[in-house]
């Protein structure tokens, strides 16, 4: 189970979790209240049913006839309601797509949220995008610029022809910088941006194409000729570095460009030189140590971008280490956390420190990431963060199971611990199943208190499930007690719960022939992922 996927089912059951009892609500008494002719009582009912989320499936034809209501709040409470249903509310995209045009900005910013969480597909969802790129509200258009920005390279075909209009080129750049390399196939429309007057648009779409990295290498020499700019030389300097090539005269301008006395033109500059020469230690020593001393600027942007541009230095340990301890060491709290980040490409030389780093209050929830971030190089810190598994802030608790679970095998001396949180009542609980279930073989001593989980609520049931088939699938007990709740969770609304139900049967291998009929339904699911991973669970079956 990787990692986001078990944030976004966490998500799921969070709602659920900050409902209480509603989530044990009866649904056709909510679905009567939906009906009801008073606004309050609809708003009412629509609120309940977010809380259910999913499971909440039989209100989708109430809510929809609840988007054609005159009252504006009504319309977006039941958006709202509808968006946390997931995918089960997909008859309701269409309804929802025309709300997106509403004269009331709070219905359309709903809607879009919506249509979001719905996922019905790029022929609903790009035309609505494309024109929504144009919305007077800017709030909706950031989010459609994220809905767009989440189908990666699929999304080409929407934005190469945005970046010919002149009112939608600025926010398809923004997007194309959202998703990075794989928006390749942009760089001749942005390349020709580059000869636009809008100075504005002109940066964004030199962002765009440092954001796509090598890929934009024909851009090379248009972005050449603006390092001198005084306006858009710094972001074409970046680009440059970012690419990776420039042209021999570039280079020497960039040569006295770091040697300058622009604090923002020097740094920059060196940092494109150590990009523009990899393992050169000598333009790598002079890079690092200029943006660790950015790291200490009152500007807390510029120390966000020395982190960033620190991380993407990919600088050996050796030149990087001891000019980034030096600058941690004088650094105030603020600037710390924002190094920590770059810190982790250290490696494992890096653990002592951070562990040190867990007893800072105001870090820790980031630091407990950043060991994650370092997987089974982090096991030094297994006794640290299984510690903190009651911790006082939730979030903390949360993130130090996610970090042991990164870790793997190596942290078992966690298991007593994780084995203790399942049976908090917080949201730790799920994230130290997950975690006993990337441990393994290792965690065999959690078990009992898995078995135990399994007659919990259905996702923590699901999730102890998962886990005991990552444990022991040869045991009889849990072939007999997991193995019917995973094959449950095949059909359940959420699509991340039913490919991991899947992942969790594909362990048992031939012992879950009973698993057979409806793995084969699962092969046509909605669900790309969810289809995947019942191939896979059939091909074990059949293989051992």
């Amino acid at each position: 189970m990787k990692r986001l996927i078990l944030l976004a089912m966490l998500a799921a059951i969070s709602a659920w979790c900050a409902t209480g009892l509603a989530a044990e609500g009866n649904v056709a008494d909510l679905i009567q209240a939906l009906g009801s002719s008073d606004a309050a009582a609809q708003i009412k009912a629509a609120e309940t049913v977010e809380g259910m989320g999913p499971g909440a499936g039989e209100a989708v034809p109430a809510l929809i006839k609840l988007l054609g209501s005159d009252n504006p709040e009504v319309q977006a409470h039941a958006a709202e309601a509808l968006g946390a249903i997931g995918e089960a509310a997909r008859p309701a995209a269409k309804a929802l797509a025309e709300l997106v045009r509403d004269g009331d900005a709070m219905v359309r910013r709903e809607a879009i949220e919506a249509l979001q969480s719905i996922r019905p597909g790029p022929r609903v969802m790009f035309p609505i995008l494309s024109s929504l790129l144009e919305d007077r509200d800017p709030v909706v258009r950031t989010r459609i610029m994220a809905a767009i920005a989440e189908r990666g390279a699929e999304a080409m075909r929407l934005l190469v022809p945005a970046l010919g209009n002149e009112k939608t080129a600025y926010f398809a750049c923004l997007v194309i910088s959202e998703i990075g390399p794989d928006a390749k196939e942009a760089v001749p429309a942005l390349v020709k941006l580059l000869d636009s007057e809008d100075q504005t648009l002109r940066r964004e779409a030199i962002m765009a194409l440092a954001a796509i990295g090598p890929g934009a290498e024909p851009a090379v020499a248009k972005l050449a000729a603006l390092v001198d700019c005084p306006i858009n030389g710094v972001p074409a300097i970046y680009a440059l570095g970012s690419i990776g090539k420039a042209p021999g005269e570039v280079n020497a301008k960039l040569t006295e460009k770091a040697e300058g006395d622009d604090p923002i033109v020097k740094t920059v500059s060196a940092w494109a030189l150590a990009k523009l020469h990899p393992g050169d230690a000598r333009f790598t020593s002079r890079a690092v140590k200029l943006l660790a001393a950015a790291l200490k600027s009152d500007d807390p942007k510029a120390r966000l971008a020395a982190a960033k541009a620190l991380k993407d230095l990919d600088a050996d340990p050796e030149t990087m280490r001891p000019i980034m301890m030096e600058a941690f060491e004088g650094a105030d709290e603020q600037t710390k956390i924002t190094m920590l980040d770059s810190l982790v490409s250290l490696g494992p030389q890096i653990v002592p420190r951070l562990i040190e780093a867990l007893k800072n209050e105001k870090a820790r929830h980031y630091v407990c990431y950043m060991l994650g971030e370092l997987g089974p190089d982090a096991a030094p810190a297994t006794e640290a963060l299984a510690g903190l598994l009651e911790d006082a802030n939730e979030d903390t608790q949360q993130e130090a199971a996610f970090a042991l679970a990164e870790i793997g095998p190596a942290a078992e001396a966690a298991v007593p611990a994780l084995s203790k949180a399942l049976e908090s009542q917080g949201p730790v609980r799920f994230a130290a199943a997950y975690a006993l279930g990337r441990i393994g073989k290792k965690a065999m001593p959690a078990k009992a208190a898995l078995l135990a989980r399994l007659q919990s609520d259905t996702d923590m049931a699901l999730l102890s499930a998962w886990a005991l088939a990552h444990i022991h699938p040869e045991c009889p007990t849990c072939q007999e007690k997991a193995l019917p709740v995973l094959i449950g969770g095949l059909d359940d609304p959420n699509a991340e719960f039913r490919g991991e139900a899947a992942g969790g049967i594909c362990c048992f291998g031939e012992a879950a022939k009973s698993a057979v009929d409806k793995l084969k339904k699962a092969l046509n699911d909605p669900d790309e992922e969810v289809r995947e991973a019942a191939a896979a669970a059939l091909k074990a079956i059949e293989k051992k």
